[in-house]
């Protein structure tokens, strides 16, 4: 059955210009999205619609700032296709035909239609999947979860979680937002914790046994989820927690999650803070598929093969961290440089969790961290100060290809004594402009 898209004031102007996108029931869609993942939720929401109308689509992955060049190239090996740009903006001026539409673009296609602006890739995706296609509980939750993940506090997004509500398709909950709370063993939840790190926990399983034994929760527990204490433990726990944890991580540990009804209640895919934290797992070491495929549906060897990458990369990642502290520890004169860079010699994915752990250790107060190992460099930030369009776009001005891994890291092939000069460079302007918004 189509559904009609929100009448709510906030998605008039996404309706209005669905009308204009060139989009059919029937008809053969590419989808090239950015690896964010409200974009690929997005991109997966228009493909579940497109099966509704017995169209075909086939979903590409690109860089949010990416060369025109592909674009182009796409557009000539299915020219018999629409193509969706889902997040993605070109590198350079392109005109494109209305055989394009794009998502969370804005204006940045000569003569095609954009619909929506960054961050509001999910919603335009329901909306014209609404309007021109054909929508149900599936792509209702993907655009929950996806704008959530995006923006939680603007206006439509507030209106679709009440309107999830009320169909039992969301329920709010507050409580433990570690990954794993409904899954993980309680150890395993806190020793393993990257998202957020945990500074006296984390990688230090004797922290986390000594912790569960001054909250008296029984041995019989600590191999059970969190979520199956009783409420007393839990508050137990909770008081013996939350003086380890500064303010900023105490709102990452604890605080409001959504917890889907329609999965089960051991799945990690049942609460939005677990699914987060997959999707940046899949977004650092670039199987963005593999996201995809959970969103779709998988529950079985895709999302088991996410669950397993996250806990190898955690453990990797905290077995680093003494490398990283003693390479920063060497450094001189740390607090008074903006861009602070050094090298540790650990694997390509372990790279940007170092840095997000680096940056919030607040152990120095440097804008962007360059971390480079024997392969390449990565460039990290804080997520409240730097977008990583604006950081892409300025490194791509400067000759600098990037891929990106997170919302405040990205990738650049080479070692660091060859980019470094240019990367300092071409982010001079940004670290002097202060801060903007994401």
């Amino acid at each position: 059955m189509k559904e009609v898209a929100f009448d709510v004031p906030g998605l008039k102007a996404i309706r209005e210009t669905c009308d204009r996108v060139n989009l059919d029931a029937g008809s053969r869609l590419i989808v090239l999205t950015a690896p964010l993942p409200e974009c690929v939720m997005a991109s997966v929401l228009l493909s579940t619609a497109m099966q509704r109308t017995r169209g075909t689509f086939h979903i590409m992955y690109g860089e949010p700032i990416c060369p025109a060049k592909r674009i182009e190239q796409i557009l000539e090996e299915h020219a018999k296709s629409r193509l969706a740009l889902v997040g993605v903006i070109p590198d350079e001026e392109l005109e494109v035909t209305d055989q394009v539409f794009a998502l969370g673009s804005g204006n940045s296609y000569s003569n095609s239609v954009g619909v929506g602006e960054e961050g509001e890739e999910p919603l335009a995706a329901y909306v014209l999947a609404s309007e021109k296609l054909s929508v149900g509980r599936k792509e209702l939750k993907l655009a929950l979860a996806g704008s959530i993940a995006a923006n939680p506090e603007v206006g439509p997004v507030r209106e679709i979680l009440e309107y999830c509500k009320e169909r039992q398709i969301v329920n709010t909950r507050k409580g433990f937002l570690l990954f794993g709370s409904n899954f993980l063993s309680l150890i395993e939840t806190l020793e393993y914790s990257t998202f957020p790190y945990l500074s006296r926990l984390s990688g230090n399983r004797s922290a986390c046994e000594r912790l569960l034994e001054e909250s008296d929760i029984p041995l019989t527990k600590r191999g059970a989820p969190v979520l199956n204490l009783t409420k007393t433990e839990q508050q137990n726990l909770n008081s013996n927690l939350i003086p380890m944890l500064d303010s900023e991580t105490i709102s990452k540990v604890l605080g409001q999650d959504f917890e889907f009804v329609d999965e089960k209640s051991n799945s990690p895919m049942r609460f939005l803070s677990n699914m987060m934290v997959l999707a940046q797992i899949a977004w650092i070491k670039s199987k963005h598929g593999l996201a995809a495929a959970t969103y779709f549906g998988d529950r079985a060897q895709q999302l088991r093969t996410l669950i397993d990458d996250s806990l190898e990369l955690s453990k990797q990642s905290l077995d680093a961290v003494p490398k990283m502290m003693a390479a920063i520890n060497e450094l001189p004169d740390i607090d008074e440089k903006q861009m602070l860079e050094f090298q540790v010699n650990v694997g390509t994915d372990v790279l940007p969790i170092l840095g997000k752990i680096g940056l919030q250790s607040g152990l120095f107060d440097s804008d962007f961290l360059i971390l480079g190992n024997q392969r390449e460099t990565q460039l990290a930030w804080d997520k409240g100060k730097h977008n990583l369009r604006t950081v892409m776009r300025e490194l791509c001005n400067a000759g600098l290809q990037s891929i990106s891994t997170s919302y405040a890291s990205l990738r650049i092939d080479g070692v660091m004594e060859d980019s470094g000069d240019t990367i300092r460079k071409a982010l001079s302007s940004v670290m002097s402009g202060g801060a903007e918004e994401n």
